[in-house]
């Protein structure tokens, strides 16, 4: 095991999808909204430029957000050489926060690792955000992704996200047991 990684989960969809990993490994839940970073005994981060809100898909008002509570994440995450980010792209926290704690982490010289899942074809302009913070975030640091495909059919939507959720927490199982198996 390396006790040497934190999980943290970024925005709504990071903290679900993070809860739900079977693994030792010390995690971290964050997010804008008081009731998800409640809802995940998190921490919720930009207090003070979100007021009782969240950024409501705002990216940049994310960006602020996790500057605000920077010296709090770096408190929390100063004993780890290897920080695996959980989020699923498209949102104002995941967009927005993401590439700014990875750029923090990795001016410690943290080993920084992204692992996302990004939205579906029909949600059209939160696949365009997304994919644009991925360019962004592969110019920083190491990102392994999921492309949701929603056939239609017999299944709801909120079922397809939670099977989607389940291919990212996949992909979060083999970057950890990857790593594992490296050292």
């Amino acid at each position: 095991m390396c006790k040497n990684t934190i999980l943290i989960g970024i925005g709504y969809a990071g903290c679900k999808i993070l809860s739900k990993a079977q693994t030792e490994l010390s995690r971290l839940y964050l997010d804008t909204d008081p009731e998800v970073a409640e809802k995940y005994s998190g921490m919720r981060i930009g207090t003070n430029v979100c007021g009782k809100y969240s950024v409501c898909g705002d990216a940049e008002l994310a960006q602020d957000a996790v500057d605000e509570s920077k010296d709090e994440i770096l408190e929390r995450i100063k004993d780890f050489t290897r920080v695996v980010i959980v989020i699923s792209l498209g949102g104002g926290t995941s967009n927005g926060a993401t590439s700014r704690l990875a750029e923090f982490c990795l001016e410690l010289e943290k080993e920084v690792c992204i692992v996302t899942g990004l939205p579906f074809e029909l949600e059209g302009h939160r696949l365009v955000r997304a994919k644009n913070a991925l360019f962004q975030l592969e110019d920083i640091c190491e990102v392994k992704s999921v492309q949701y495909e929603y056939s239609g059919g017999q299944i709801s939507l909120r079922d397809c996200f939670n099977l989607k959720d389940d291919e990212v927490l996949e992909l979060l199982g083999t970057v950890i047991n990857q790593k594992n198996a490296e050292k």
